[in-house]
């Protein structure tokens, strides 16, 4: 279970490794940032985060969380999935966005799992002072599994309708799941 910073630090984190697979493959000159394209972007890849929901295999984890008369027996634990499009944006005669999209894809496919260590490393790269700093999903005991999504062209078509563009780029959904948030609550001790 983590903190509230835990949707931020998974956004984090996938641009952090987008970041470090373009330019480990000498694409310096990409972006790679968490935000949706807009008109003339540049050249790189874009995630947003466009849908937060339950997670349905979670959802019941902290069931009950409270006594019959009222007061907290545990934290509640809120299961959630984000769904993020990764867009891919670059010069078409130089086929840019196919090349980013296929090594950016072939990663998260080899590695659909987000692990400690990068939860750690997109954290102390932040500036001290940071809130961010202050994340702990990375003890967080359910690892952050990728799965790709397979939205057809209405769907996609939509999640783009929602920035009211007048471009599309190459673009493919993936869900991260399980974050883990944990209340503030803090539970009373039971009478013996």
């Amino acid at each position: 279970m983590s903190n509230s910073l835990a949707i931020a630090t998974v956004t984090g984190t996938l641009v952090t490794r987008v970041k470090a697979l373009v330019n480990g493959v000498g694409l310096t000159s990409y972006a790679a940032t968490a935000e949706h394209p807009r008109a003339d972007p540049s050249p790189g890849v874009y995630l947003t985060l466009y849908h937060v929901a339950p997670n349905a295999a979670l959802r019941n984890l902290d069931l009950p969380t409270r006594r019959p008369g009222g007061e907290a027996a545990q934290r509640p634990v809120l299961a959630l999935t984000l769904r993020y499009p990764f867009s891919f944006v670059g010069d078409p005669a130089k086929f840019d966005g196919e090349r980013l999209a296929g090594l950016v894809l072939a990663d998260l496919h080899a590695r659909p799992v987000i692990m400690p260590v990068e939860f750690a490393a997109f954290l102390t790269s932040q500036p001290r002072g940071s809130f961010l700093r202050a994340s702990d999903l990375g003890r967080q005991l359910e690892r952050v599994k990728l799965t790709p999504l397979g939205l057809d062209m209405d769907e996609l078509s939509r999640i783009w309708g929602l920035w009211n563009q007048s471009f599309f780029a190459l673009s493919m959904a993936w869900e991260a799941t399980a974050v883990l948030l944990d209340g503030e609550l803090e539970p009373e001790a039971a009478l013996p």
